[in-house]
């Protein structure tokens, strides 16, 4: 009886038990995804995965030998015993013994993907080409199967002869064709990939035909986004008439940074061709003529590399067939146009919207006979006949967003980067070897082909280092002497830093004297500037003077004013207070009367000289920006009825997306009209500014000393004025400034005879006056040069 009575109060227990302590829930298990970590190596993330694995089997299909399996948190990590083949499908799998769980998940294979993408070469020649009677077609595809060639009569035809293409290895696909194709257009349609299409903006159809990245010659459509087609032409016939690269030392260069359209687009350019490649040659006071004028000896062109001319309609949603945005809604750029250049369709084509088949009318395609080619030769022949060096500034670092670019539809993950700094998208992974090999064929053909003297890489910070060491080694090959200028930073994290260019040898561009001399890049109200003698800044002109800033001085690029933000007449009129962009009301002040906006004060007048003189004391390269050279502004004409105005995207004047009438813009991207064009009869109202810094180039081209000289050879001189700064080079020359207005500065030189070349007034090569040294003065807002006999 007691022990029935004992089991009876055991089952009790046990009951109580369970209800005060119940059961916990057991989560089941899932495996959630799984990936290589390495070509031997899968990791898989589960959830509910106990902490004793030992009743759960784990495997990969198809089946492979399993080398080792370790538990990791929530992971379970597999080393296999072979490696893991791209081209198949493998699945990782589980089953639980105990509770008959099981799943399955599709193993992502994307580092082997990357393993490839980062090994993958074809030393193949690229592109068109016509050889022993046949026309050779060569395309990469990193992911290829079907790659058709499609030969077009006519550069607008819907549809085209197809000529499926044979993949020759390394995923370059070929197609031969006999005889020539001259006058005829094609371009490639992926049929087949071995992965899933991507889309990219803009949202383009996956059965497109897209131009061959290794164009010669490209035709456009002027409508969003640009459709292209690659344009057969015969490039080997030019004739350079004995012509070829300009021999100059980089410190001796006084470079001209100009758009091509800018020099003779204004009727006062007296151009037959106005904003053309030939507009520049035969302009009777812009183009040519105009640098030869001035004195310079180098030019640096605005992107020439074709580009995407149109962007997203303003404030519109355009759909693609499939009734998709093709982008986001155009909420920044009210021309709906890019006009500087910065986002490149093709690395091998010249511009055609220059050409004198170029156009941007939406009926109508732009370059239709591949006139570009042969058109821009002839302006870099003329340049070169008159000893000016050409410089190309190229944007390898991303390709346009608004077009239907052939490199983001051949295959976007292979030649972009995940992670984008450019703040423009799309930007270039040159560490990709095939990707690599793009940009140093393009640097060698335009080298080649154009004869051109050298490149300034925009955002060449987005570069690694291997590619600028590349580049340079191909370039010097070609011309020991080749311009090599980098834009050394990004809008965000770099690859490459100016550390790395001026360990490898590249010249850049030096934003310390730009920041130094002219201050706030887009001033809005009175700032301090050391060129309007408020900064006390002139001691830090030190290192410049002496090419000690950074590297060597053939290295350091001197400016103050670039294509990018205020123009220097601009900045130093908001600076000074001259002008305001708001009145006391926070009424917009329109410029109504431009001549009286863009004649400089005496004031401005003074301040432009002493600027120019701190930056052409510099040793190494001189750049200036067309326009610089008599204070011109960048003015938005009224565009009523034409391009709406955009007041609502931020500070006046600072904004680079507000487009206000009749007021100074800090970003003149988009607008081809007269904001950017160079009107040559404005000039004689700051006629004084502009002989000064002809006056000032002569002197510098005849003085090797400025701008060659050796740091050991530089003396600076300093005295009580903090606006005021010497220099002796080469016991020979002696400058200096005085950006005070209201001090005068004091040296003491050595007794001889010595000839005054620049003072307040003038500058050039001839004696103004002459002095025997000892204590001298240097007048309020004035500089001075002496060249001692």
């Amino acid at each position: 009886m007691n022990f029935k009575r004992n089991i009876l109060l055991i089952l009790l227990a046990l009951l109580s038990i369970t209800l005060i302590y119940p059961k916990k829930n057991v989560k089941p298990i899932v495996i959630k995804s799984a990936e290589l970590k390495s070509s031997q190596i899968v990791l898989a993330n589960f959830s509910g995965l106990p902490q004793n694995i030992k009743k759960i089997v784990f495997s990969i299909e198809p089946k492979m030998a399993i080398e080792k399996i370790e538990k990791k948190g929530p992971y379970i990590e597999i080393k296999t015993k072979e490696n893991f083949d791209i081209e198949k499908d493998y699945y990782f799998t589980f089953l639980s013994k105990s509770t008959k769980e099981s799943g399955k998940v599709v193993i992502d294979k994307a580092i082997l993907l990357q393993e490839k993408f980062n090994t993958i070469y074809s030393d193949k020649p690229l592109g068109y080409f016509y050889e022993n009677g046949k026309s050779i077609f060569r395309y990469f595809v990193p992911r290829g199967k079907k790659v058709v060639l499609v030969i077009f009569d006519k550069y607008d035809d819907a549809s085209g002869k197809e000529y499926e293409m044979t993949n020759t290895g390394d995923q370059t696909f070929e197609c031969s064709i006999d005889g020539e194709l001259w006058g005829k257009y094609y371009g490639y349609k992926i049929v087949e990939r071995n992965y899933a299409f991507n889309p990219v903006q803009p949202l383009i159809d996956s059965d497109i035909v897209v131009s061959d990245p290794y164009s010669k010659a490209i035709v456009q459509s002027n409508v969003f986004p640009q459709k292209s087609r690659s344009v057969i032409i015969d490039t080997t016939k030019f004739d350079w008439q004995g012509t070829n690269h300009i021999d100059i030392d980089i410190r001796d260069a006084v470079i001209m940074e100009t758009h091509l359209k800018d020099i003779s687009a204004h009727a006062s350019s007296k151009s037959k061709n106005p904003g053309k490649y030939l507009g520049m040659i035969d302009a009777e006071v812009g183009g040519i003529n105009y640098l030869k004028k001035l004195g310079v000896n180098a030019v640096e062109f605005l992107p020439i590399q074709d580009f995407c001319n149109i962007e997203a309609p303003f404030n519109e949603v355009v759909k693609n067939k499939e009734g998709k945005p093709y982008y986001a809604k155009n909420s920044w750029n009210a021309y709906a146009q890019n006009y500087w250049g910065y986002m490149t369709s093709n690395f091998f084509s010249p511009e055609s919207y220059y050409a004198t088949d170029g156009n941007i009318d939406p009926s109508k395609w732009s370059g239709t006979s591949g006139k570009a080619v042969d058109e821009f030769k002839t302006l870099v022949r003329e340049l070169h006949k008159n000893g000016i060096a050409v410089i190309l500034d190229v944007v390898y670092n991303h390709v346009s967003q608004y077009d239907e670019n052939s490199l983001k539809y051949t295959d976007y993950d292979f030649y972009f980067k995940k992670e984008v700094n450019t703040g423009c998208g799309n930007e270039i992974e040159s560490r990709r070897p095939m990707a690599r090999r793009l940009i140093l064929d393009s640097v060698k053909y335009w080298m080649t082909e154009y004869k051109i003297d050298g490149f300034r890489f925009d955002l060449a910070g987005c570069h690694d280092v291997e590619t600028i060491k590349l580049i340079k080694e191909e370039m010097l090959k070609i011309n020991p002497k080749a311009f090599i200028i980098a834009e050394p930073w990004t809008a965000g994290k770099s690859v490459s830093t100016k550390t790395d260019f001026i360990k490898n040898g590249w010249s850049y561009w030096n934003d310390g004297i730009r920041g130094t001399v002219r201050g706030d890049n887009r001033p809005i109200k009175e700032s301090k500037s050391f060129m309007l003698g408020n900064a006390y800044n002139a001691i830090k002109l030190s290192d410049y003077w002496k090419g000690t800033s950074g590297g060597s001085s053939y290295q350091s690029v001197n400016y103050i004013e670039s294509h990018d933000d205020t123009s220097l007449g601009d900045n130093i009129r908001f600076s000074s207070g001259e002008y305001k962009i708001t009145n006391e009301k926070g009424e917009i002040n329109r410029i109504t009367d431009i001549k009286q906006y863009l004649k400089l004060s005496p004031r401005l007048m003074n301040a432009s000289k002493v600027g120019a003189l701190a930056l052409f004391l510099c040793q190494g390269p001189i750049m200036m920006h067309l326009g610089q050279e008599w204070a011109r502004g960048k003015i938005t004409p009224d565009l009523t009825g034409k391009i709406p105005e955009v007041t609502n995207k931020g500070e006046f004047g600072k904004s680079s997306d507000n487009l206000i009438y009749l007021t100074p813009t800090p970003n003149s991207y988009s607008a081809d009209n007269d904001t950017n064009f160079i009107n040559f009869d404005n000039i004689s109202l700051n006629q004084e500014l502009f002989d000064y810094y002809k006056g000032l180039i002569q002197l510098r081209k005849s003085e090797k000393l400025l701008g060659n000289a050796k740091p050991e050879e530089v003396k600076i001189l300093t005295n009580d004025n903090k606006n005021s700064l010497g220099v002796i080079i080469g016991d020979k020359i002696f400058g200096f400034v005085n950006s005070d207005v209201e001090k005068s500065a004091e040296y003491s030189i050595p007794e001889g005879a010595y000839k005054v070349v620049v003072d307040g007034k003038t500058a050039g090569i001839k004696a103004i006056k002459e002095i025997s040294g000892g204590n001298i003065t240097i007048n309020p807002a004035e500089g001075m040069i002496l060249i001692k006999k």
